[in-house]
């Protein structure tokens, strides 16, 4: 029998892609539950799918859910003196074509975002009770959407690290920049001691020559005093 010895490394580049749609799966199962409860909107009192999206705010989410929408084939605007947004005639995959109104609400939630929808079905409300062959429809659509979401946060947060990366390359730039500049400092240094070295050679050259000078000097001295005495005698 033989047995096959994989590299570690090896598995880890296959599994890069399962983990992390595992990962992303146990994101979806933590933080997106759908529930569903009874609530009061702007047609009454009817049944509502609820979702809390991590890690959002209200007004990029309203943006983020009219685009969303418009995929649906949905027109999404504001319900007048209401926090509403209602999106016509949706066409969802699982709940019918061009016959969906989707009522929704987005309020804030700490750090999160609470989703209200209502789906108004023609004949009734969605809930698991009134339509259960059709509810995992709803809960897939918001989980959808809470995906897009999340995306669009991780988007900005790449921004934001490019940034970051290019104010650090930018910071590099300039430091090896300066590091050009402190060499040539260094070689204009260098030249100016070897001028100096060159110049103290120089200096003590010109200094032995004066020091000679002196001593013949001294000695027409002393000879010119010898002709002030030579008078005397």
């Amino acid at each position: 029998m033989k047995f096959l010895f994989l590299n570690p490394m090896l598995i880890n580049m296959k599994n890069a892609g399962l983990t992390l749609f595992v990962l992303m799966f146990c994101y979806t199962v933590t933080f997106a539950q759908v529930s569903e409860e009874e609530r009061s909107m702007s047609q009454g009192m009817y049944n509502a799918l609820v979702i809390n999206i991590p890690n959002a705010d209200d007004g990029e989410t309203e943006k983020l859910w009219k685009k969303f929408m418009k995929s649906k084939k949905a027109k999404t605007k504001k319900i007048k003196r209401t926090a509403e947004w209602l999106s016509d005639n949706a066409e969802i995959s699982g709940l019918g074509v061009g016959e969906v109104d989707v009522y929704a609400t987005f309020e804030n939630s700490g750090d999160d975002v609470r989703m209200v929808a209502w789906f108004d079905l023609g004949e009734g409300y969605l809930s698991s009770m009134a339509y259960p062959n059709e509810y995992s429809a709803g809960e897939e659509m918001l989980n959808e959407f809470e995906l897009v979401v999340y995306k669009e946060g991780v988007k900005d947060e790449i921004k934001e690290e490019e940034n970051n990366l290019k104010k650090l390359e930018s910071e590099l730039k300039k430091a090896k920049k300066d590091k050009d500049r402190f060499e040539r400092d260094i070689e204009q240094a260098k030249d100016k001691i070897k001028k100096a070295e060159a110049n103290i050679e120089s200096n003590l050259v010109e200094q032995e020559e004066i020091n000679n000078r002196i001593e013949e000097q001294k000695k027409m001295v002393e000879k010119t005093k010898e002709k002030l005495h030579a008078r005397d005698n």
